[in-house]
């Protein structure tokens, strides 16, 4: 399995959409076996970065904040996503390791706003 975490000078990046920069670790039998820092090049768009992490293998991203049209964006590609994750890109690999990250997409706006009883049913 290959898991992607956006990173910001070794942090989580918060803001998925606008991540420059992913690292990609190889994890096999519940250990570490590789990892590559992957730059997404200037003015590649955001499907395109999503594109690139899919054809080198990532299955899951670990990630800080997604707002509804990346979390659809996410789950059109296929991927696990873990989000609301913040700290240091290796402590937060490690806990997932450890099997201690829980987390859900947010879901999209109209969905939303059916549940508060307003919008369209």
């Amino acid at each position: 399995m290959k898991v992607a975490i956006p990173n910001n000078h070794g942090e989580v990046h918060q803001d998925l959409g606008r991540c420059d920069e992913f690292v990609i670790y190889e994890i096999r039998e519940g250990e570490v076996k590789g990892g590559e820092l992957l730059t997404i090049p200037n003015g590649q768009n955001y499907k395109g970065a999503l594109w690139t992490l899919r054809e080198k293998g990532v299955t899951a991203i670990i990630c800080g904040n997604v707002g509804p049209g990346s979390a659809r964006a996410l789950a059109s590609y296929g991927f696990h996503v873990i989000p609301q994750k913040s700290g240091r890109v290796e402590h937060v690999l490690h806990a997932f390791l450890k099997g201690e990250l829980t987390g859900r997409l947010p879901t999209c706006q109209p969905c939303y706003a059916v549940r508060q009883g307003g919008g369209e049913e």
